[in-house]
């Protein structure tokens, strides 16, 4: 029998602030696709031929006739959506199913990459997933070695490492060097190559213009920022479907900007452009309002950043020269070990 962890917190609260979770919980599973999805998928698409491809075609299919793997790095800043659309891809994809399940043999693992993370902390945390537990004072060649065994002897032809741009962090370039030699040895192993998807910020670039071979293996897809006025008509079909989504009308004049507004609010990242209107209508349910206005923007983004009056671009009338990288850090912040990931769209 499976217990429930959270019958009894849940024994705690009010009706109507049971309603609320259930709805923004409702409204955070709301997708919405942008062409960012194609790509990837492409990519993904890619990544399951080159696993079905034989080194030498005269010869019949077997694990010692498996062509070199290829990986695709999706590059962005942070907040820009990449890990929930990759993580979307992958788990509507047919060949993935079962996947983050333990025991599915679904053939792809994801390893989200602490900040900060050693090559030999990213074994470790591969071995974990593969329901192995690795003494903790294990060399780094040893660990890889074990981790390579693993991977073959359970069947995972994939490996997503999410957040990679952790183990870059302050790395000079040696180090980044061993990190490319690592991976492009997983992708060249020739008893077991592994297509591997890396996402991660921009210090992903720096891993693949170091290594012309990692490079020449790894197609790259960079998500751009929110661009005004030509994704203007997507984000404000955003607020009017979430807001719609929650039963609730919707009170935004022209004179509000609110696009411009929330875009400059989200360092023009559809992530979180995705996550300040969920939480705005939160906000909006919780304080009692019948209609979502500008000011359950204002009050997100106060909740979020804690920044005063005249530094809310919801609120003030030069909103345009507000820095508002604040929203970013915060995100960072919730991704550090212990704290859980940020969630980005």
């Amino acid at each position: 029998m499976t217990i429930d962890p959270t019958a009894k917190l849940r024994s705690f609260l009010a009706e109507e602030d049971l309603r609320i979770a259930r709805l923004i919980e409702v409204l955070g599973a709301r997708y919405v696709e942008t062409d960012r999805d194609d790509v990837v998928s492409r990519a993904i698409k890619r990544l399951h031929r080159s696993a079905c491809k034989r080194r030498f075609p005269k010869l019949p299919d077997g694990p010692d006739n498996r062509k070199n793997g290829v990986g695709v790095a999706v590059i962005s800043e942070s907040g820009a959506g990449k890990s929930t659309i990759i993580e979307r891809v992958i788990r509507n994809y047919p060949a993935f199913a079962g996947f983050d399940v333990v025991g599915s043999g679904c053939p792809i693992i994801v390893v989200e990459a602490p900040s900060p993370c050693t090559l030999g902390q990213l074994a470790l945390l591969i071995m974990e997933k593969l329901g192995y537990v690795p003494e903790r004072d294990l060399r780094e060649n040893v660990a890889w070695k074990r981790a390579r065994t693993l991977l073959k002897n359970k069947g995972i032809f994939f490996i997503w490492i999410d957040e990679a741009g952790n183990v870059l962090h302050q790395k000079g370039a040696d180090e980044i060097r061993k990190v490319a030699d690592t991976f492009r040895a997983l992708m060249l192993r020739r008893d077991w190559p592994i297509q591997l998807i890396l996402s991660g910020v921009s210090e992903v670039e720096d891993l693949l213009a170091i290594d012309r071979q990692l490079r020449r293996r790894v197609q790259c897809i960079a998500f751009p920022a929110i661009e005004l006025p030509r994704d203007a008509e997507l984000v404000e079909a955003a607020i009017a479907d979430y807001a719609n989504a929650a039963n609730l009308p919707v009170d935004l004049a022209s004179g509000d900007a609110i696009v411009p507004r929330l875009c400059h609010a989200a360092v023009y990242q559809f992530g979180l452009v995705m996550e300040i209107i969920i939480e705005a209508i939160e906000t909006c349910l919780l304080d009692g309002h019948d209609v979502l206005t500008i000011r359950d923007f204002a009050n997100a983004y106060t909740g979020r950043t804690m920044q005063p009056v005249d530094q809310n671009p919801f609120l003030a009338a030069a909103w345009h020269t507000i820095d508002c990288s604040m929203i970013r850090k915060k995100l960072v912040e919730q991704s550090a070990p212990g704290q859980g990931k940020g969630r980005g769209r």
